[in-house]
């Protein structure tokens, strides 16, 4: 798949790539996974003076049509030629995210998918965002350290979101080849995250795009998950039971158990029984707890964003009584995603409602544009 790019240009023996391969074999100090960082550190620093604006998948086929010479609607018009501009003067750039990615893939015409892909990468530069499960991760560790370094006292931070396109997905990182020398397999294991941080959204979308991939999506297993579980406890609908609900179920069972801060997590049906666990250290649980007070009570949406965001979201679902569906869950990631690090959202009308509404209100917490409404649009970009 995304190797075969990297074997071309060995078996054609690639100054460029033959010449980095050398250089890495020399540095088997250097890990797979450091050279994955460093990659992500030199591409945040590139966007540090760059604004974002983030984009759902309503605009990138509104934008798509216009390029296309489909669309009659003037202010589309004047959206596009804006944008682009922003983007060719080095201004703005659109992140896309794994949801931008999936929702692509739903496209059934070729033609159509393709020029949408194209599109995506001419305003995004190739950017993506971390997949949500990742950033999740990212904020809550961010915090951990900080709250360590300074005497147990909590405090915001930025962590590195940014990605290729083609790791939007979360691509893992294998170990190397062990048919190969040590050294030599790390260096092609360094070629492979360089390649993958090259990859185009046209060519991830080439290469993920299967029938597989399409019933997967059409299943809507994810959405039917949560309409079950909303079935069995109707009370989950404010924030304040929401978000400690959500962190125990995503930071509880997956990044403290993962990373070992956790030794035993046992979750029982019952509501009132609630999850079981043994910790290794009371400092942990003291975090937790005040991340949750200072959440819910103090409504501090910078402490891990992500969680809020989705907590929050999902309230307002259940509080609309209404049934998920496999969109409901892109437009939330789409929404985790921009508000805590894009400069803009532009999204549909309901989720631009949902967002500047108690209880996530986000121009109390967050310094993201978020709109539905094509002149509120245009004034934002003509702004830059």
């Amino acid at each position: 798949m995304y190797e075969f790019k990297l074997y071309q240009k060995i078996a054609k023996k690639d100054p460029d790539t033959l010449q980095r391969l050398r250089n890495y074999s020399r540095q088997e100090y250097v890990s797979i996974n450091d050279h994955f960082s460093w990659q992500h550190r030199q591409l945040a620093e590139k966007l540090r003076r760059k604004r974002s604006i983030y984009l759902d998948l309503k605009y990138w086929i509104l934008f798509r049509d216009v390029d296309l010479g489909n669309s009659n609607n003037v202010s589309h018009q004047h959206m596009v030629r804006l944008l682009r501009a922003l983007v060719l003067e080095g201004i703005v750039f659109c992140p896309a995210s794994s949801s931008t990615l999936l929702e692509c893939q739903k496209i059934k015409d070729e033609r159509r998918r393709t020029q949408t892909a194209d599109l995506v990468d001419q305003f995004s530069l190739g950017i993506g965002f971390r997949h949500i499960r990742d950033r999740i991760k990212l904020e809550f560790f961010s915090s951990w350290d900080t709250f360590k370094r300074t005497e147990n006292k909590l405090r915001t931070s930025s962590p590195i979101v940014w990605t290729s396109i083609a790791l939007a997905h979360g691509v893992p990182l294998g170990p190397p080849p062990s048919s190969l020398p040590e050294d030599l397999a790390i260096a092609s294991g360094k070629l492979i995250v360089d390649e993958l941080m090259e990859l185009s959204f046209s060519d991830t979308i080439r290469f993920t795009h299967s029938d597989e991939l399409d019933r997967a999506l059409l299943s809507n297993s994810a959405a039917s998950e949560i309409n079950a579980d909303r079935k069995s406890d109707a009370t989950m609908r404010r924030f304040s039971s929401e978000f400690p609900h959500e962190c125990i179920d995503l930071i509880f069972s997956n990044i403290l158990v993962e990373n070992n801060l956790i030794e035993e997590a046992t979750y029982h049906a019952s509501s009132s029984q609630g999850r079981v666990l043994s910790v290794r250290s009371k400092e942990v649980i003291e975090f937790i707890t005040r991340i949750l007070i200072d959440v819910c009570k103090n409504r501090n949406a910078r402490q891990c964003p992500t969680m809020y965001l989705w907590s929050g979201l999902h309230s307002k679902g259940k509080e609309a009584k209404a049934s998920y569906s496999l969109n409901d869950i892109f437009d939330y990631d789409h929404a985790c995603a921009a508000v805590p690090y894009c400069d803009a959202f532009f999204t549909e009308r309901r989720l631009s409602t949902w967002l500047n509404q108690n209880p996530i209100s986000v121009n109390d917490h967050f310094e993201c544009f978020v709109s539905a409404n094509d002149d509120e649009i245009i004034a934002h970009l003509e702004s830059y």
